[in-house]
């Protein structure tokens, strides 16, 4: 019997069992026909077993319907001036028309239309209906789960079933790594809400955040089969997880988007030519997405790096995507700025209204919000000086007014010993500790004033920095501008790696990232 199932012919749309006998059973699943018997399915499934048993339950009724039927066309005939000869051929032909009825009434028809897994997965559980060895995997363990309980192939029913095979497997081979689980989590995204109700969805993503911290790296770029909805899932129960580090997190961002969104490296071009391209509305979603899950704080540089930042930076402007998440993208850029190097800096501009090549405007607001950094950072630290400072001069203070001094200690003496003159030495030795801390208190009331103007002097820098970059306009001009400007004597802000002595050599960088939207080369008037 197993070796005839494993030899089931498919002819068009219909999949036949060839053991040697008549199916009695036909099944449609979508736009398949699998022809099929229905003990060895009855034995397995419960769900077959009470719709077979309920149609033979109304098969009698019909053969007593067929039997009046023969016996009124043969009184009718025999009533008749006919001769025998013309009724006897009449009943021939009734009895194989009867025939051809019940042969027809016990091959049935049952449709799913609805099945988990489709075809592919019914003619899996089939096959384990006739006793073929299953093979399970992380890829189609999910669809088999679905497919047990929509036929209800439980224990209940028939030991050793499906559904108990199935969840041992889950639970034993594919929920303890997370390779295996993304997997799994992958197929889950055809088998909704099967899945769903059956909590395979959820067991997979709390089975990855999990165990991401504790695995190996190489299984991040599975991570790149994931739709978005599960990815981001992934991505919310790993950052719910007090037990996932921040370099996992980043990891699986990273593998993610360079898996998935085309662009992020100048050097993907050739690995990516033949990868299907998803739509200019999908890609921005994903990096949308993507930006979405960068870290609140400051990212490491050891994961996500100034190259993959300004990277998505680039794409962005490519696809268009929408404000809030470039200005997110220049400002997470301005945090790795000393990291960077000139060709990733370099952003083409994307717009026909600007004649420069690159995007200046977008580099100037990634300067400044550097200098804002540095400047920020710079206050902090010295203020957070300023304080310690003070507080240590506060306890060295307070420790010396605390401890006996030895010439009260004498003049407590001398009081003791009985003698107004000792208690006249007591009051001068308390008039000068209350005149060195007045002094001390009009010290610290001046450094405290200091460090007043000191802050109102960087508030006002601020300020003007801010206005500057507010009032600035796209520069349009060359090198050659620049030196006779400075040369006037202009008080136009200087270039700004003069201003940080930054030094680059040249380099030939590629502007355009060919493999993203091809159709955006064409639209702005660029070369492809």
């Amino acid at each position: 019997m197993s070796s005839a199932v494993r030899g089931g012919a498919t002819r068009g749309q219909a999949w036949f069992c060839t053991t040697g006998l008549p199916s009695d059973v036909v099944f449609e699943v979508q736009d398949m026909s699998f022809h099929l018997h229905k003990f060895p399915l009855m034995s397995k499934s419960r769900k077959i077993h009470r719709m077979v048993m309920e149609h033979e339950a109304e098969q009698p009724a019909g053969q007593r319907r067929r039997r009046r039927r023969r016996r009124r066309g043969s009184e009718g005939s025999n009533a008749g001036e006919e001769g025998d000869e013309q009724t006897e051929i009449e009943e021939a032909e009734e009895e194989e028309e009867d025939e051809e009825e019940e042969e027809e009434g016990q091959a049935f028809c049952i449709a799913f239309p609805d099945f988990p897994g489709g075809p592919g997965t019914f003619e899996t559980a089939a096959k384990f209906c006739y006793g073929v060895r299953v093979e399970l995997t992380a890829w189609n363990v999910a669809p088999l789960r679905c497919a047990a309980e929509y036929l209800e192939m439980t224990e209940e029913h028939a030991e050793d079933n499906l559904a108990a095979r199935a969840e041992a497997f889950l639970e034993q081979a594919v929920l303890r790594h997370p390779g295996e689980a993304t997997k799994a989590l992958k197929s889950c995204e055809e088998l909704l809400p099967h899945a769903e109700e059956l909590g395979i969805v959820g067991r997979c993503v709390e089975a990855i955040a999990a165990r991401s911290s504790a695995a190996s790296r190489s299984w991040f770029d599975d991570l790149a089969v994931l739709g978005l909805h599960m990815y981001k899932r992934v991505m919310a129960a790993m950052a719910a997880r007090a037990d996932v580090r921040t370099e996992a997190r980043e990891s699986c961002l990273v593998s993610y988007a360079r898996g998935t969104i085309p662009g992020l490296s100048r050097s993907m071009r050739r690995r990516l030519a033949s990868a299907p391209v998803s739509s200019e509305v999908e890609q921005r979603d994903l990096l949308e997405a993507v930006v979405a899950s960068l870290p609140a704080d400051k990212c490491s540089g050891r994961v996500v790096t100034a190259k993959f930042l300004f990277a998505l930076l680039r794409t962005a402007h490519i696809l268009r995507a929408s404000d809030a998440a470039c200005a997110a993208l220049e400002r997470k850029a301005a945090t790795q700025l000393e990291h960077a190097t000139l060709e990733d800096v370099l952003i083409p501009s994307y717009s026909g209204a600007t004649e420069t090549l690159y995007d200046v405007d977008c580099i100037e607001r990634v300067v400044l919000f550097f200098e804002q950094l540095q400047l920020r950072r710079a206050i902090t630290g010295t203020l957070l000086s300023s304080a310690g400072a003070g507080a240590t001069q506060t306890r060295l203070h307070l420790h010396r007014y605390q401890q006996p001094r030895p010439a009260a200690m004498a003049a407590r003496h001398s009081a003791d010993a009985g003698g107004g003159r000792g208690e006249a030495a007591w009051r001068s030795t308390a008039t000068q500790d209350s005149q060195v801390l007045r002094l001390d208190m009009d010290s610290m009331r001046n450094r405290v004033q200091d460090l007043e103007r000191e802050c109102s002097s960087m508030r006002r820098a601020i300020k003007k920095i801010d206005g500057r970059s507010a009032a600035a306009s796209p520069r349009h001009s060359d090198a050659g501008d620049d030196d006779a400007a400075s040369a006037d004597g202009s008080s136009r802000p200087a270039n700004w790696r003069s201003r940080y002595g930054c030094k680059f050599s040249t380099q030939v960088c590629d502007s355009h990232a060919r493999n993203v939207v091809a159709s955006r080369a064409s639209r702005m008037g660029m070369s492809p």
